[in-house]
């Protein structure tokens, strides 16, 4: 049975030094059990699939507007978890609270059906529960303190050729603009 993946992908990357980290990890991760589900993307903050172009035209200038008034936070992720068939990072609570109500509040915007947000950064996935030991092993004494701008998002288109979503095909600043009294 071949695999399907959704079209597209809008996320939020943290800056290019947690992404090196990350990388760096996934792969001693690698060296010790071989490949897994994820061990080659990009580090990034999963916010929304859309499975076609179509469904895309029409979110994208909600999206937009979103992102206009959206204001910048600082978040942090502190916390290494492992899970069923999962190793990930996950946020403080009080970043855990900004991030999943923003992910939230911009489905809503968008009309778009989600399942209930879950911020994380993962790093391993569908890890057998061999695997979940071993990697609780080589990370036992990183100590984790990623701090960061959440201030944009990114829309992926998913490479059939690379098997990733590397193509960038918009990306939306946080303006933290105020929106209009319209009752004034």
């Amino acid at each position: 049975m071949i695999k399907t993946y959704p079209e597209l992908l809008l996320v939020a990357y943290p800056p290019q030094l947690w992404i090196d980290l990350i990388a760096q990890w996934k792969q001693m991760l690698k060296n010790e059990i071989g490949g897994f589900a994820s061990w080659n993307s990009k580090a990034h903050i999963t916010i929304a699939f859309c499975w076609n172009q179509s469904a895309v035209d029409h979110y994208i200038p909600r999206i937009r507007t979103f992102c206009k008034f959206a204001v910048p936070a600082e978040v942090i992720f502190d916390k290494l978890v492992y899970g069923d068939e999962t190793f990930l990072i996950e946020p403080k609570e009080v970043s855990k609270k900004y991030i999943n109500n923003f992910i939230r509040d911009l489905h809503k915007h968008i009309n778009k059906k989600g399942k209930r947000p879950s911020a994380h950064i993962s790093i391993g996935r569908e890890l057998s529960d061999v695997y979940i030991p071993i990697a609780k092993e080589i990370f036992k004494d990183e100590e984790i303190n990623l701090k960061f701008p959440f201030a944009g998002l990114h829309l992926l288109k998913f490479n059939s050729e690379t098997g990733h979503y590397s193509d960038i095909i918009e990306t939306f600043e946080f303006t933290g603009k105020q929106q209009p009294d319209l009752f004034s």
